[in-house]
């Protein structure tokens, strides 16, 4: 029986490829949650802010489930996750786009004006003049 050098080349890179796509995935989730406790630290020790604004923009953003597809039939494995943000222009000119809750998505309408609460990157609360 012939063994090449190839073959003992692949068993040897494999292993080496799949243990640094294993760290990569799980470095990449642990930076995310530490960038989540970062901003979250930030944002719980910024002072809160009621200004005039005006609802510029307002969209959603979504994260799609899986699609399986058995027997000519689609079937969705996970749901869909959105992410409901709003732009707000202040006073001074300046704007920013912040995630609020979907129950006040429906609720808040482009061109609508009247007073922002927010902290930080942190959206509380909009009431509508």
């Amino acid at each position: 029986m012939f063994f090449s050098p190839f073959d003992n080349f692949m068993f040897t890179i494999i292993p080496f490829i799949v243990v640094v796509g294993f760290l990569f995935v799980f470095g990449s989730i642990i930076a995310s949650a530490i960038k989540a406790g970062i901003e979250r630290n930030n944002n719980n020790q910024s002072p809160i802010f009621v200004v005039d604004a005006l609802v510029v923009s307002k969209r959603m953003s979504a994260i799609r489930g899986n699609i399986h597809h058995n027997s000519g039939f689609s079937s969705y494995h996970s749901p869909s996750v959105f992410t409901y943000l709003a732009t707000f222009e202040v006073e001074s000119g300046d704007r920013m786009e912040l995630e609020i809750p979907e129950k006040e998505y429906g609720l808040i309408a482009e061109h609508d004006f009247g007073r922002l609460t927010f902290q930080g990157t942190k959206y509380i609360k909009f009431e509508r003049e």
